[in-house]
């Protein structure tokens, strides 16, 4: 389901029947979570964010590579998808389902301070990817178009959340 490397004195981690598990570079495997959707390893191969099945919902938690401890990062009531570390380490993004099965809310969980998870955007949103500083993020989305839904290309601050995607905030031409 999905595999990621820790660093040659760490390992890799990966996803097999929603069990999160670890190989050491002894060749020893550990399981670190059972019930996992979505994985993604900080830049820094420090740490792992990954989705946890709860009652109601999805929990985000964390697993310190080092210290070979987990920790929860947020609790959703909604699935949670598409995990993403920012650059610098500091925040973590997030996709998590709607009330409608086309819609999807971005959020962004601070991991700086007591800061709790913001909603960026929401509406039919796509793939996304931070940004070098950390701090914006390029993201699809299917926004009217002349009475016709178009995929189209946006760029947003996770510090100022745009309140609405449109065709004159998109970049670029619709598809």
């Amino acid at each position: 389901d999905w595999a990621g490397y820790l660093g040659p004195q760490a390992g890799y981690a990966f996803i097999d029947q929603s069990r999160l598990s670890r190989v050491l570079p002894s060749g020893e495997t550990v399981t670190i979570a059972e019930g996992v959707g979505h994985a993604a390893v900080s830049r820094d191969l420090n740490r792992i964010a990954f989705t946890q099945l709860a009652q109601g919902g999805d929990e985000i938690r964390a697993y310190d590579v080092q210290l070979r401890a987990q920790y929860r990062i947020e609790r959703e009531t909604a699935t949670v998808s598409d995990l993403a570390w920012s650059p610098d380490g500091t925040r973590l993004a997030y996709l998590i389902d709607g009330p409608a099965n086309d819609q999807r809310s971005l959020r962004v969980r601070s991991l700086t301070g007591g800061a709790s998870a913001t909603t960026v955007t929401s509406g039919q949103l796509g793939e996304f990817a931070w940004l070098a500083n950390s701090s914006e993020i390029t993201l699809s989305a299917r926004t009217g178009v002349a009475g016709n839904l178009r995929w189209r290309i946006y760029r947003v601050n996770t510090a100022l959340p745009a309140p609405l995607l449109n065709a004159a905030s998109a970049i670029g031409p619709a598809t």
